[in-house]
């Protein structure tokens, strides 16, 4: 079965002739799928939609494991990962020609099935699973494109039982969950923040009371885990956790699953799906729908990078719906803010945009974007600022002979001060970060004097003058 926009459809396209156990997608739009099925030859198979047909990836007999698959997952480059259900305990990976062992033979040494693959936005790939390192402890295992290593050190995670789903957020958060416990007995979703695993939310937070099958996330950074656990009435819910608490997505008995929930997923716009072994009244297994409220316009990323005497400005959205466009702003004070220039929004699920400054201000500039919605409401990303002169780093006074006044450029200045032979200081000024000043020293005798500059970032030039 294919979804049609709102119609759920299917004509045998696809042949399948017994279960399927895994989905993933690429990131041009790509479908793949595996499972229990097998060719005309009988053998295991990962196939591929395209949009319009589907075919066998890598050519027929081409997947070497030849065995019943139990996950797929896709990194950013397009390469397909997958594993089996058998004593072949490794990651396969298809790179657009050929299926081969992730990392080198026997570089994973899982002893034991795999169940969950997941490929961060970096490209790393994670794999957990029925698996144990040398203390019988289930871990996470992460290739970081060379080598496998358990993710956070030995024994960081100490899992007491499988690893059954990932998920990560914008941040770069890994998150896992499966049949393990806590000191109390209670399943939870751990948290790797790139150094160490804490449980989310804080101990017993989530309290779930039996296996969590799946987790993920939506743009705005909200955590989901559905699985096997219930409510007070006995339900099973999908659990949500908010940056600060856990509670049942959309009240208490709202879903009502009468069975293990098996798979959730989002959508672009915040939207979360759930299917798995629950029914509804004429008792058929069902994709259930959560209709989230509008969620606001997320800025994913923003960056001013300075190259040459230009400033690139490039940041990327999510929940992008109804926005008109863009306006780019920029400010020498980092308060007052105008636009310079405007691009129509793509109200696409994921966005990226770039612009280049050709003019910055002299000194520090402060860049921001400012969208704006059809409706008139207005979503402002962080602020990013650029040191750039026009001028050069040395000090340069002039002019020298100088008589009643001189001008002196030098990059983000902040004291001047001008010193006699003795080492007197005749004239001190303080300045904010400026690039160019002007002295009145028509109250200096004739003579020779040094002038001292200071700049914000504490360097000091000092050139010699001359007064007439």
């Amino acid at each position: 079965m294919e979804l049609h926009g709102v119609n759920w459809g299917g004509a045998n396209s696809l042949q399948a002739n017994n279960t399927i156990y895994a989905l993933c997608s690429d990131a041009t739009g790509n479908i793949y799928t595996a499972g229990f099925f097998t060719n005309s030859n009988f053998r295991f198979y990962v196939a591929k939609f395209n949009g319009s047909t589907w075919s066998e990836l890598g050519g027929t007999n081409s997947f070497v494991m030849n065995s019943v698959i139990a996950e797929l997952c896709s990194d950013a480059a397009g390469n397909i990962y997958a594993t089996v259900l058998t004593n072949l305990h490794y990651v396969v990976k298809f790179n657009g020609t050929a299926w081969n062992e992730l990392g080198g033979t026997n570089s994973l040494q899982a002893n034991w099935y795999i169940f969950a693959l997941y490929s961060d936005i970096a490209g790393n790939i994670y794999a957990g699973g029925e698996f144990t390192n040398a203390n019988s402890n289930y871990y996470v295992a992460k290739f970081n494109g060379s080598v496998w290593s358990e993710l956070g050190g030995t024994n960081s995670l100490q899992a007491n039982s499988y690893i059954w789903s990932f998920c990560s957020d914008m941040s770069g958060n890994i998150y896992v969950a499966g049949n393990f416990t806590n000191g109390n007995g209670k399943r939870y979703v751990a948290k790797f923040n790139g150094s160490t695993w804490s449980e989310l939310g804080g101990t017993n937070s989530l309290q779930a009371n039996d296996g969590i099958t799946s987790i993920c996330t939506d743009a705005a950074g909200n955590i989901y885990a559905a699985g096997r656990f219930t409510n007070a009435n006995g339900k099973q819910y999908v659990a949500k956790f908010n940056g600060s608490t856990w509670s049942e997505l959309g009240g208490e008995n709202s879903l009502e699953a009468n069975a293990q929930i098996s798979s959730i997923c989002s959508d672009a716009v915040g939207n979360i799906y759930a299917a798995g072994h629950f029914t509804n009244s004429n008792g058929n297994r069902y994709v259930a729908k959560y209709t989230n409220s509008a969620v606001p316009l997320i800025y994913t990323n923003f960056t001013a990078t300075l190259q040459n005497k230009n400033v690139s400005l490039q940041w990327q959205t999510a929940n992008e719906i109804n926005v008109s466009y863009f306006n780019v702003q920029r400010s020498g004070n980092g308060t007052d803010f105008y636009a310079i220039n405007k691009v129509n929004a793509k109200n696409e699920s994921y966005n990226e945009y770039s612009i280049t400054d050709v003019q910055p201000l002299n000194g520090r500039s402060y860049y921001r974007i400012e969208a704006v919605d059809k409706d008139g409401k207005i979503t402002y990303s962080k602020i990013e600022n650029i040191q750039y002169s026009t001028f050069n780093t040395q000090l340069s006074i002039y002019p020298n002979p100088a008589k009643d006044v001189l001008n002196i450029q030098y990059s983000n200045i902040k004291e001047v001060s001008i010193i006699d032979l003795t080492g007197r200081r005749l004239l001190n000024k303080n300045y904010d970060d400026l690039t160019f000043v002007q002295l009145n020293i028509a109250t200096l005798s004739k003579g020779i004097y040094f002038v001292k500059v200071t700049n914000t970032e504490g360097n000091t030039q000092t050139q010699k003058l001359v007064v007439e």
